[in-house]
């Protein structure tokens, strides 16, 4: 069942989300007004009503967000997390300094909320791991910069 937990992420999600590789799902608004999912992997709390975001800067979800920024992220984690948090975004810096592929999208948050259940509890949630030692570094390295812009 959901709980509405307000427009603030509470303390404990926010250092959980901060202190791990964290792996989502979110979505954006396309040209037609159908929602656009894709994976994510980078993915910051700045502070109580705002994420930071590591995104493709050359992607359809970047277009979406540079032209709606109505996004949707959920995430689910072992531990019985089950996040939904809904907001507004834009692109704050584009190309990151680490990747010029890359993007920083911030999230103004709108909504979260907890979509854990009374009758089953979550315990694993979407793993992913580098294929190359390359894939390692540019996790690590978009991973630093974000928490660097989070201090």
């Amino acid at each position: 069942m959901a709980k509405y937990l307000g427009k603030n992420i509470p303390q404990e999600y926010a250092d959980f989300i901060n202190s791990n590789l964290i792996n989502g799902i979110w979505a954006t608004v396309d040209e037609n007004g159908y929602p656009r999912t894709a994976p994510i992997t980078f993915i910051r709390v700045k502070s109580e009503n705002t994420l930071l975001l590591g995104i493709g800067a050359k992607t359809r979800m970047a277009d979406n967000v540079k032209r709606d920024g109505k996004i949707s992220l959920c995430i689910v984690e072992a531990g019985d997390i089950a996040l939904s948090i809904r907001g507004k975004a834009r692109i704050i810096k584009e190309p990151m300094d680490c990747n010029k592929y890359m993007a920083v999208v911030s999230v103004d948050i709108e909504e979260v909320k907890s979509d854990t259940s009374p009758d089953s509890k979550v315990v694993r949630g979407i793993g992913i791991e580098p294929r190359t030692e390359r894939g390692a570094r540019f996790i690590h390295e978009v991973n630093r910069e974000l928490d660097e812009l989070v201090r």
